[in-house]
């Protein structure tokens, strides 16, 4: 089977709210709705969800209020900075709950990336009821240092997506299931320096292939696949228009809004994203 059309999305903590807002937007101004292929990694993963149960208002409800609180990040809090547990139990499956039955049977293949701890090898979980959605996106979300805990499932461990599925790999996903056409959104281009040496300190004290996924995942450049030749395929890279407000770890309600909302105005005001869109039949 040929897919019609893929998102594929990166991860990058709060910077995520950028691809969040991108994809609604998406949805509401090029009626965009079922693309027949969804990939995406670690921050993105659960906006990816949402955007397939076509929940949009709680996609805005979970970037713009429930992620401000300091149940989510707290820097006093050094054992788990970033709570991806009050995230997944208390905002996936209670304040916002997630249409997970429309998760499981929708029509959309979604792909959500981990990284397997011992390994450093990508996994690629999917919704065909093989594995339970919340925890892959707990899996995916598992980011080292500020998370602090891998994810048992199927008894392996799990650490942050974003590792072992650079953009590239997402992308070459997306080819091997027989995608021609591909919507890639990124928050970012080149990795922080601050993220840099928390990850080469944490490489220092895991496996070697851990550490080689950890190097390649800080040394991608992704505006340079934009010049790779990827022959046949039609494919398109939205990247924010200026620089975002947030970073990792920022939360500030005010700055989330502000990434958010320049995702939804970046897509819509897009001329080539239209033309794209067009050329493949999509109305």
């Amino acid at each position: 089977m040929k897919w019609k059309i893929a998102i594929v999305t990166n991860g990058g903590g709060m910077n995520c709210s950028y691809s969040a807002w991108a994809l609604c937007s998406l949805a509401k101004n090029y009626n965009l709705k079922e693309p027949d292929l969804l990939i995406g990694s670690s921050g993105s993963t659960g906006s990816l969800t949402y955007y397939l149960t076509q929940q949009y208002d709680g996609i805005k409800n979970i970037w713009t209020n429930l992620l401000t609180s300091k149940k989510f990040i707290k820097f006093q809090r050094l054992k788990k900075i970033m709570d991806i547990d009050y995230l997944i139990d208390d905002v996936f499956k209670i304040q916002e709950p997630l249409y997970i039955s429309k998760v499981n049977n929708s029509k959309t293949k979604l792909f959500i990336s981990s990284t397997e701890y011992k390994s450093g090898k990508v996994k690629f979980f999917s919704n065909t009821h093989e594995y339970d959605i919340f925890e892959s996106l707990r899996a995916s979300k598992a980011i080292p240092i500020l998370y602090n805990k891998k994810v048992n499932i199927k008894n392996t461990d799990y650490i942050d997506g974003s590792i072992g599925a650079t953009v590239l790999i997402s992308i070459e996903k997306a080819i091997n299931e027989g995608v021609k056409n591909i919507i890639v959104i990124c928050d970012w281009k080149k990795i922080s320096t601050l993220t840099k040496i928390f990850l080469n300190i944490y490489s220092i004290f895991v496996s070697n292939g851990l550490r080689s996924s950890i190097k390649k995942y800080i040394n991608q450049d992704i505006s340079y696949l934009e010049e790779k030749d990827f022959q046949d395929l039609n494919i398109i890279f939205i990247y924010p228009s200026r620089k975002l407000k947030t970073n990792t770890l920022n939360n500030k309600k005010e700055n989330l809004e502000d990434s958010f909302d320049l995702g939804f105005e970046d897509v819509r005001k897009n001329n080539k994203l239209k033309l794209f869109l067009d050329s493949i039949g999509e109305k």
